[in-house]
């Protein structure tokens, strides 16, 4: 996947970029390219890696799509002429069109770059015109927001005469202060501009979103996403109504001071045993060190022997060995406060599809085993610790591959899982842990996964109720509603058809009575 500069240079509101592959292509060739040819409207190109997994004819290779949403051009090979030729061929606009280069905060009381309760806040806002629009003489921002948390003090900000792809700033800030006693949240903030050129005077509004106020909670996705961690762990903190924030490990390494803003992180790793760099242990080590709370979940990690005496410092683990995956299944310890009586089910199909290598621990002073592997001679799998004036947990398996099997009596979601973890940890911002039943609301199967063209869902139902299952993709979009209405307790199934839809990863969300239940994820190989 191409690095994540590209945004850097491409501001994601003034060129969409619906997937890009690159195949070894490095960043500044591909910025090369586009600082020459200027595309504005959503591409979709070099997709050799997907184009190779499928065959000759199964998909473009190239597919260039205009402003309007018409595909243009496709081909199967890179031909960097033709796909030029085309994109030159829709490339101009005869208006000035303006976005948002970039949106800082300028100052904020405490100075961590965020809007928080009862501060003053400033945005300083740049401007970029379109390479394909023509030259403003002139422009003009005028800021709004909806939100009751926010009243503005200085709404309009004058900028200068612009030429085709110039980025222009003004001297002057947006000012704004935040109410006192709000609770972290997303606010919706419009720029409205107004700039004048040959042919007239054009206005737009442009829109920002901004998180207000710090959660108690950072999810952290340290491979970057290649796994999905976050879309099961997110769809269960979100039925847990708790706040969250989150960070990809595609961005820059999470700094120490970032650490240090939150009192919980959800660390979810996975692919490597590269998951934390010296500077993140620095952190985590400090994290910790603080009073932080942390559950770190990494299979390979203990491969690493970088990380050895973190882990052995803060959890009391060291590695036994690793398994190739044929351990899945991990039961509470007897007697344990929180999780006695559960059990885990690790899958790599219908889970996170990377249980590849989970980790089967050793564990000594100050860690206390909670949870066993079933499959190997009761090997300690997750470890919890109470330091000094911390919390953490370690997993030696992605988290977010853990499901509800039936097979599994008390076998939990992630959701449930979470809950307990939440509880060891003392929070009282979240919704409690649900109760781990005989039956409940439970996506329980999907027969058969991987499936071409079409599976069957198992779900149960603790009650009736009005019953909804919806597919998305990878991108959080809603593909299918496939729809089930009003169903009473028991086991139910439902059919799922791909035949129209394309190979890849989807979700398949259970919702009952309007309340998020369960996730499962599906894989659709043609």
């Amino acid at each position: 996947m191409l690095q994540t500069d590209f945004e850097e240079v491409y501001d994601p509101a003034a060129f969409e970029l619906v997937h890009i592959d690159t195949d070894n292509i490095s960043a500044s060739a591909l910025h090369a390219h586009w600082d020459v040819h200027n595309p504005t409207f959503p591409v979709l190109v070099g997709l050799g890696s997907v184009y190779a997994n499928y065959g000759d004819n199964y998909i473009p290779y190239n597919v260039v799509i205009d402003t309007e949403g018409i595909i243009r051009y496709t081909d199967s090979g890179f031909s960097e002429s033709q796909l030029h030729s085309v994109i030159n061929q829709y490339m101009s606009v005869d208006f000035p069109v303006f976005t948002i280069n970039d949106l800082s905060v300028a100052s904020d009381d405490n100075l961590d770059g965020r809007p928080d309760a009862g501060e003053t806040v400033s945005f300083a806002v740049s401007l970029r015109n379109s390479p394909i629009a023509v030259p403003a003489t002139d422009c003009s921002l005028v800021m709004t927001c909806s939100d009751p948390a926010v009243t503005i003090t200085q709404n309009t900000v004058t900028y200068g005469a612009s030429t085709p792809g110039q980025v222009i700033s003004s001297a002057g800030t947006f000012t704004f202060t935040v109410a006192e006693g709000i609770e972290p949240h997303w606010a919706n903030f419009t720029f409205t501009y107004t700039a004048h050129y040959d042919g007239g005077t054009v206005s737009e509004d442009l829109d920002h979103t901004q998180r207000m106020g710090r959660p108690a909670m950072l999810l952290v996705d340290s491979d970057g996403g290649t796994d999905d961690n976050e879309t099961f762990v997110t769809s269960a903190l979100d039925a847990m109504t708790t706040g969250y924030d989150v960070w990809n490990g595609l961005n820059t390494p999470l700094a120490a001071d970032e650490m240090g803003r939150y009192a919980r992180i959800l660390w979810l790793g996975g692919l490597n045993e590269s998951d934390i760099t010296d500077a993140e242990e620095a952190g985590l080590r400090s994290f910790l060190d603080n009073g932080g709370q942390l559950l770190l979940s990494s299979q390979f990690l203990t491969d690493n022997p970088d990380r050895a005496d973190f882990l052995s410092q803060y959890f009391g683990v060291t590695l036994a060995n690793a398994d190739a995956g044929s351990i899945f299944v991990v039961d509470g310890v007897v007697g344990d406060p929180y999780f006695d009586g559960t059990a885990l089910v690790v899958t790599g199909t219908q889970g996170a599809n990377n249980n590849e290598e989970p980790d089967l621990l050793t564990v000594t002073a100050p860690g206390q085993a909670f949870g066993l592997w079933r499959q190997a001679s009761n090997a300690p799998a997750i470890v919890y610790t109470t330091g000094t004036n911390y919390h953490a947990v370690f997993a030696g398996f992605p988290v977010e591959a853990t499901r509800v099997h039936n097979s599994v009596p008390g076998s939990m979601n992630s959701q449930m899982f979470l809950g307990h973890v939440l509880d060891y940890f003392g929070a009282t911002d979240v919704a409690p842990a649900p109760a781990v039943a005989a039956q409940d609301f439970r996506l329980t199967a999907a027969t058969p996964n991987p499936f071409n063209p079409a599976t069957t869902v198992e779900f149960s139902l603790a009650r009736e109720g009005q019953v909804e299952l919806a597919l998305f993709n990878t991108l959080g979009q809603e593909v299918r509603r496939l729809g089930a209405g009003r169903l009473g307790a028991g086991l139910h199934e439902q059919r799922v058809d791909g035949a129209e839809l394309a190979s890849g990863l989807y979700l398949v969300r259970l919702v009952v009575d309007g309340e998020n239940r369960d996730a499962m994820k599906v894989m659709l190989v043609k």
